[in-house]
């Protein structure tokens, strides 16, 4: 019998935060923030389309309403990483002013989801129209 462990101890392997990476962390981070709000809200998840994708709408979530019986809650989001977007505060987190007018509609709210990539920690803020 071998005695071997299946549990093998690397190191995680290090995250490049460098501009050459913008496509793999975005695309990382949205699939984070796409699970976290699965779990807390119990919703389905959309991935915006190429329609949508130009209107800067990168999921879109529909789940029960928390209000009202027998409605849906419909919830566009966008979701940005990296400091350039955010920054993680002792309490909470700061939006910087580049994603909250990258997320500002005329029309419509958006949720707009900023993930910490170091921490692996989304954080939300809602964004009414102007």
């Amino acid at each position: 019998m071998n005695n071997s462990s299946l549990i093998q101890h690397a190191p995680l392997p290090v995250i490049q935060q460098t501009n050459a990476f913008n496509g793999v962390n975005g695309g990382d981070a949205e699939s984070l923030a796409a699970a976290k709000l699965v779990l807390a809200t119990r919703s389905e998840i959309s991935w915006g389309s190429r329609e949508e994708d130009g209107r800067k709408i990168d999921l879109i979530l529909s789940c029960n309403h928390p209000w009202y019986d027998n409605e849906r809650l419909i919830v566009l989001s966008q979701v940005k990483s990296g400091p350039s977007y955010g920054e993680t505060l002792n309490k909470g987190f700061k939006l910087k002013k580049k994603a909250f007018v990258n997320a500002q509609r005329t029309t419509h709210s958006i949720l707009m989801l900023w993930v910490d990539r170091d921490l692996n920690k989304p954080f939300w803020a809602y964004i009414r129209p102007c």
